[in-house]
């Protein structure tokens, strides 16, 4: 199996376990009706074959109807999600689901499940095999039969007896929704952000009417513009409602061609396209800055370091919090000109570029611009050659600033090691904390380059883990200085 395709079998495990109450197993037929399953994939191929299309409206109707789940899975006190209820037409109890904003003119396949069931129950010589267990061997069987993967599927589903139109209505994701929205409208299901990127994989295959994608378009901003023409030319302002486009270049074959389009801002659907957008954008943007000008990189790396460092104002934890950012006020001075920034921190222009670009691609302000900072330092280190880590994200932005702590805390040029060691100590962090933000070669580079050629009799009073790491943070100097520039 091809390891691109590990994520999608995770994704449709996840959604199973997530919609699902009862004990499941991929054998759970084998005794009671072996010829079940070869049944379901003989039909499944066949329809496929005279209809490509096919596979991606088998694919969506497991989706859709797994989808309709509460987050106690239970509504009515009748369990849900995974259970045929799409399949169910209206009755004086129930509203189908068929007729959901989601679904409405939009799912289709039902015929083909109509025949299976028929062909199993034949070939079982009785009802054995669930609506609900036929939908997502169905699933499965589309994705392979378009040239994609296979996965074992847990049976032993049953069918609902009720639906709700009202339910369905309310959490199936719509093609107009933004990232925040998508991924909270997966966390509701219990899925994650791993499962939104795998699961909307599926529109590798398929296509899409262009009353879906026309305001996307025609109104989009982060639109490749070729493509957009390309789309205009069968999708008009007004008319042509039911006109059809694909969702990437091959709709008939299950491939990763879907997310390379998003990575061109190819995307057919706002929702598509929501997946590419605020992290990458920030990287790529840095990307060309640091190419442009390798200082950049130290730059914005130490726009972040200066911004987390001042720490605590009027006992409202501060720090991380882009209060670096923001000019001067009728009610405070701006951080810009403390001693240890004015006329040296640099890159707002680059933070403020990355800013626009990512409210346009978001579609509105979602990302703080401390998280900017804080993924841009990291992105700035990578660029230049250095490590990656993972930045925890979530910060709110600071609406006040104080002048008179950055000038208190930020650590100074002239600053002998006992001074360093209190200045960092306060904010929290240790002698190990200080010898590894001073290797990045910014601001504290000349600081390391005057402290470490210390007395043996000021090195012996300090802790050994002190002495170890300032020999280190030596060798690493006395084998890079000659390449090192003066940020």
């Amino acid at each position: 199996m091809a390891p691109r395709f590990n994520f999608l079998l995770h994704a449709f495990f996840c959604l199973a376990l997530a919609t699902t109450s009862f004990s499941l197993s991929p054998k759970f037929y084998d005794n009671l009706c072996p010829q079940a399953l070869p049944a379901i994939k003989r039909i499944v191929e066949a329809a496929v074959h005279r209809e490509p299309r096919m596979g991606a409206f088998l694919l969506r109707l497991h989706f859709h109807d797994c989808f309709v789940n509460n987050d106690l899975e239970l509504i009515f006190f009748v369990f849900q999600g995974c259970d045929g209820s799409l399949l169910l037409d209206s009755s004086f109890a129930l509203g189908t689901e068929k007729n959901a904003r989601g679904n409405f003119n939009s799912v289709r396949g039902f015929e083909v499940v109509d025949q299976i069931k028929f062909e199993v129950d034949r070939v079982c010589g009785r009802p054995t095999v669930s609506c609900a267990d036929i939908l997502a061997v169905v699933a499965r069987d589309s994705v392979l039969a378009l040239g994609g993967p296979t996965w074992k599927v847990r049976l032993g589903r049953r069918d609902s007896t009720t639906a709700s139109r009202t339910l369905a209505d309310s959490v199936l994701p719509s093609a107009s929704m933004d990232l925040p929205a998508l991924i909270n409208n997966f966390k509701n299901q219990g899925l994650n952000k791993r499962d939104l990127v795998a699961l909307s994989g599926g529109h590798t295959i398929g296509l899409s009417q262009c009353l879906i994608f026309r305001n996307r378009i025609y109104n989009a901003t982060n639109i490749d513009p070729a493509f957009a023409k390309e789309r205009r030319a069968t999708c008009p302002r007004t008319g042509g409602n039911t006109n059809l486009a694909p969702f990437d270049p091959t709709p008939a074959r299950f491939d990763t061609a879907y997310f390379k389009n998003l990575v061109k801002e190819r995307g057919l659907l706002t929702s598509d396209q929501a997946l590419f957008s605020a992290l990458p954008a920030i990287k790529r943007i840095v990307e060309a800055a640091v190419h442009r000008e390798p200082r950049m990189g130290a730059s914005l790396l130490r726009l972040h370091f200066h911004d987390c460092f001042v720490n605590l104002i009027f006992f409202v934890f501060q720090g991380c919090d882009g209060s670096l950012l923001l000019d001067s006020t009728s009610a405070f001075e701006t951080e810009k000109n403390a001693r240890g920034n004015f006329n040296s921190v640099r890159g707002f222009e680059v933070v403020d570029q990355i800013k626009a670009e990512v409210d346009r691609v978001c579609g509105r302000p979602v990302v703080s611009c401390a998280d900017i900072l804080a993924v841009a330092a990291r992105d700035s280190v990578l660029a230049l050659g250095g490590p990656r880590w993972k930045v925890r994200l979530g910060r709110r932005d600071s609406t006040t600033a104080s002048r008179a702590l950055a000038d208190s805390v930020l650590p100074s040029a002239s600053m002998d090691l006992p001074a360093l060691i209190s200045n960092f100590k306060n904010q929290g962090l240790n002698t190990r904390d200080l010898v590894a933000l001073s290797g990045t070669g910014f601001t504290m580079l000349p600081i390391l380059i005057l402290l470490l050629p210390r007395s043996v009799e000021q090195l012996a009073h300090e802790p050994v883990e002190t002495l170890t790491s300032l020999l280190l943070t030596q060798h690493l100097l006395d084998s890079t200085l000659h390449t090192s520039r003066t940020w």
